[in-house]
């Protein structure tokens, strides 16, 4: 019979879990959408935004979480553009499917724990 799993294993579990399923589902969306000229300017606008709210100096944190999204956004972008969609696509499922198991893995531990 196995043990409890600690509460920093089932975070671990959790965090991994959440992160591979969202970073597979957002690797899809954007090996789709990529070739469209809206995701490009969405990113752009995204990271202009951020500058414009970071130096207002109201909304600094909100600005800073903006300009990320778009530099990531526009990363991931060039990321799929050279990965290719077969790749991108069979890297997302990836992503879900170890995202999947990792769940599967803390729901399974905190069923023994109740």
């Amino acid at each position: 019979m196995q043990e409890i799993a600690t509460r920093q294993e089932m975070t671990k579990k959790l965090t991994y879990g959440v992160g591979g399923v969202g970073a597979g589902v957002g690797l899809l969306i954007i090996t789709a959408l990529k070739s469209s000229p809206l995701f490009w300017v969405a990113a752009g606008v995204c990271a202009i935004a951020g500058v414009i709210m970071i130096l207002s100096k109201k909304q600094t944190k909100a600005g800073v979480v903006m300009l990320g999204a778009g530099i990531l956004a526009g990363v991931a972008g060039l990321a799929t553009l050279a990965l290719g969609p077969v790749l991108g696509g069979i890297a997302g499922v990836g992503l879900i499917v170890l995202g999947g198991i990792s769940l599967f893995r803390f729901f399974r531990d905190l069923k023994k724990r109740s």
